[in-house]
Order: structure tokens, then sequence, then C-alpha cells
């Protein structure tokens, strides 16, 4: 994992701001910032927040890439994602998190919907498992029917009591595809997350989770009853496969409709 040496960091970019001719009041004030904020960069005492990388990284005449390495880069390269995340992850680390509302925060309504969820998703699992074996099609069921409901159950359980319901504020300035908390990792790609779109996308999650957890096991559990041998045995994964197909299409027409709406007050 990448870790930002704060007095290299600081070395470095005192170096590029005498090279600009500037005085640390000078480079402050055309940052909005005090001259002591930017003495302490200078020292290794503290690193910027997040927002300012990129005016700070013009003020300098480099690249953010570059500012975030602490060094020049003679022939730039393109960065894979990963790289790209663990830049930005170790800069949000060592400029300190911005502490975000989370889900808990919120009233019971979305709990209570998960927790019906959750108890209606566990007796129609059972209920599939035991007819998929009556049927002899257990095989064909079992896999998928727990994965899907586990990982319901997981997304739902972060999007209902942990989630942020507020992105951090540099994704205003600076909309980005990758949405990264902590383990929980979503790549949208073509859609730029902000606090505009992010509630509904959140919303939309949650109706998914939940709907998905309740309604996956007991639709399996139908579909095991039918006459056919080979619905019974394929029913369950076309089910799966549009429960997946139906997750983008929500989070994407969320963000998507959303897209130009402006951050709540």
């Amino acid at each position: 994992m990448y870790q930002i040496d704060k007095v290299l960091w600081g070395s470095f970019v005192a170096r590029l701001r005498k090279e600009k001719g500037l005085t640390q009041k000078q480079l402050a004030q055309n940052l909005f910032v005090s001259d002591k904020a930017v003495s302490k960069w200078e020292t290794g005492t503290s690193l910027p927040d997040t927002q300012l990388l990129i005016p700070l990284a013009e003020q300098l005449g480099v690249t953010v890439t570059e500012l975030l390495l602490g060094k020049r880069m003679e022939q730039p390269a393109p960065l894979s994602p990963d790289q790209v995340e663990n830049l930005l992850q170790a800069a949000v680390r060592a400029a300190g998190r911005e502490k975000l509302p989370r889900a808990w925060r919120e009233g019971p309504r979305w709990k209570g919907r998960f927790a019906a969820a959750l108890l209606i998703g566990a007796a129609g699992t059972a209920a599939a498992i035991w007819l998929s074996w009556r049927a002899g099609c257990l095989p064909y069921v079992l896999p998928g029917c727990l994965t899907m409901t586990l990982l319901c159950a997981f997304f739902g359980a972060y999007a209902c009591f942990f989630a942020p319901t507020r992105l951090p504020t540099w994704y205003d300035a600076h909309p980005m595809e990758l949405f990264c908390d902590g383990p929980i990792r979503m790549h949208l790609m073509g859609l730029k997350l902000h606090n505009g779109n992010w509630p509904y996308i959140l919303r939309a999650l949650r109706w998914w989770c939940c709907g998905t957890l309740a309604l996956l096991p007991l639709l399996s559990a139908v579909a095991v009853c039918l006459p056919d041998e080979e619905v019974r045995k394929g029913g369950p994964i076309v089910l799966m496969a549009l429960a997946l197909v139906g997750l983008f299409v929500s989070l994407y027409g969320a963000g998507l409709r959303h897209k130009n709406d402006p951050p709540a007050g």
C-alpha cells in the first residue's frame, strides 16, 4: 500500500514553490489558506485537504499525480486504476478523513425494511432449498440461491446501516466514477458520482438489496415447483441473472437521471 512520506513531500512542495518564485504567503493567498498551513505542509507536519490537491498542483506547475508522488515524472505514463486508487487513498488517509454522516443516524424506516426483507429472504431460501431437494435439482439451486442471499444481506446491511449518506465534498468539485469506503468498492464506469445523485444511487441500492433479498428466494421456490424439468433447473439461474441486470439498471438509472442535480443543502 502506498504511503506518503510527509517530510519528503513537504520538501518537494517547498522546492516547487521556490522555483515558481512564490513566498509561502503568496501561495497561501492564491489557495485561500493561511501561510501557517503552507508552512506546515513544507515541514511535513500536515498535508493539504484533498480538495486543494488540484489547485495546489496548478499553482506549482505539476500534475496531481506528480504532486501525490512527491516527484516529477520524466516520462508520464497512464496509471492503472489500482495505482490511482492507492494514491487517492493515501492522500485521504494522510490528510485526515472527512467525517461523513452514516446511515445508522437516519430514522428506522430503512432498518425496518431491511429486517423484514431479511426474514422473508431467510424463509424463502429455506423453502427453495427444501423444494429443490424434493424435486431433485438441489445442485442447480443451492449454490446460486445461497450466494445471492448472502450478498444481498451483506450489501443491504451496509447500505441501510453503515453507508455514508453524503460523499466527501471534493466529489462535488471533481466527480469520480469510483466510490471507496473501507473494503467497499463500487466502480460505475461512465457515471460521475457527486452529492447531487448519491442519495438516489444509495436509495436504488437499498431497494435492490431489500427487494432481491425478499423476492429472489421466493421466486426460486416457485420455479422449482413448475412441471418442466428444464425450467426447474434453469429458472433460478435466469432469475439471478435478471437480478444482477436489475442492479446495474437501477444504479445507472438513478445516477444518470439526477446527474445534474445540485447537492442537497
